[in-house]
């Protein structure tokens, strides 16, 4: 039998190193919510430390879409107040859990609201279809004749209609 760490095509075991990363990413997004500084300004404040980075590269730090240099990673602790240590401290099961538990607040939240958005446009929709329906099913109105240039000037019609 081959060992499964043998395979080519065995899922790695995630490094030492890529986890670091990972933490790392996780306590600048969860530092930089909590202190309610948005992906520009973090940016901004990036300069002060003598790093050039946009928004958009922040975005994708963030996605764990672009790698993050030593010193790169140096200035964004100093920008967000704290230290490298701290930034890349692995987190205690007990913190994943609030973690965990504050993200699954956000997205009641935000379901919340959603779900509060959604009845109010089915609410529109089906008030707009029976309003469509009223006009759907009112009686067609009489058809006026327009009168002519005599009855507009005696105000008497020119003749007597059978119908109506």
């Amino acid at each position: 039998m081959q060992d499964e760490r043998a395979r080519p095509d065995a899922a790695p075991e995630e490094t030492v190193g890529a986890q670091a990363e990972r933490t790392f990413i996780s306590r600048m997004r969860e530092i930089r919510k909590e202190q309610d500084i948005s992906q520009a300004a973090l940016a901004r404040r990036l300069i002060d430390h003598g790093v050039e980075l946009d928004a958009s590269a922040i975005t994708r730090i963030e996605r764990g879409a672009r790698v993050i240099r030593f010193g790169e990673a140096v200035a964004i602790a100093a920008a967000l107040g704290t230290t490298l240590l701290e930034m890349s401290r692995f987190s205690s099961i007990e913190e994943q859990i609030e973690e965990a538990e504050r993200d699954l607040a956000e997205a009641k939240a935000a379901h919340a609201t959603t779900s509060y958005e959604l009845k109010q446009a089915v609410d529109r929709l089906e008030h707009l279809r029976s309003l469509l329906a009223e006009i759907a099913n009112a009686p067609e109105p009489p058809i006026v004749k327009e009168p002519s240039a005599a009855e507009r000037a005696t105000g008497f019609p020119d003749r007597i209609y059978e119908d109506g």
